[in-house]
């Protein structure tokens, strides 16, 4: 584990080290998921296999939620805890 010291902007943004940013090969306009754990936030970049991308793809064209992805969401990240 590593540890980077960052700052929030004036505007609630987070300003994430470079050599972080290459690490995880984040560029603008990289979406990333942000999860929070009482007072701890983890950010992690979205890949195409998450529920958010796949979404609509799927051909029963169900329309969830946000309370329903939530749920599933959670079901989610309980799975890659594990």
């Amino acid at each position: 584990m590593r540890v980077f010291l960052t700052y929030v902007t004036e505007k609630g943004q987070l300003a994430l080290p470079a050599t972080l940013r290459k690490e995880l090969k984040l560029k603008k306009g990289t979406k990333v998921l942000i999860v929070r754990d009482g007072n701890k936030i983890y950010i992690e970049p979205i890949k195409y296999s998450s529920i958010f991308e796949l979404q609509g793809i799927i051909k029963n064209k169900k329309v969830y939620t946000e309370k329903e992805l939530e749920e599933k969401f959670q079901k989610y990240l309980a799975t890659r805890k594990k």
